[in-house]
């Protein structure tokens, strides 16, 4: 009897699906982390960057401070844009267009592991003439 108990046992066992360790995918938007994401250059690059390739609408635009905001994901590329504040439909066309066009980013990192940061800049568009 004491073997059939312990043959079963071992049936369960073995019968019972193996579980795989798997790796955890860190999916979640940081706000804070240890090392920031960082344009090339820095921000004063990135304000260049932004100024140089942005083509403003023909609208007469006073200048105006917008704020951006966009994910930089775990491979430097930028998603999730978003203009607060914007004068109007087609400058937020523009910041959207010149950001798509940004080359890629140092990545943020939290326990030196790569992660998505959301990040916030203040922009002046407009026209000052």
């Amino acid at each position: 009897m004491k073997y059939l108990f312990y043959f079963c046992l071992f049936a369960c066992f073995v019968a019972m699906p193996k579980i795989q360790a798997q790796e955890i995918v860190d999916d979640s938007i940081y706000k804070r982390v240890e090392r920031r994401p960082e344009f090339p250059g820095g921000d004063e690059a990135f304000r260049r960057f932004f100024t140089n390739n942005i083509k403003m609408p023909r609208d007469k635009v006073p200048p105006t401070t917008v704020v951006v905001t966009f994910v930089v994901e775990k491979d430097g590329t930028l998603s999730g844009i978003n203009v607060l504040r914007s004068p109007s439909p087609s400058v937020t066309q523009a910041i959207n267009d010149v950001l798509a066009r940004s080359p890629h980013w140092t990545p943020g990192y939290n326990d030196n592991k790569r992660v998505r940061v959301s990040v916030g800049f203040p922009l002046i568009v407009g026209q000052t003439r």
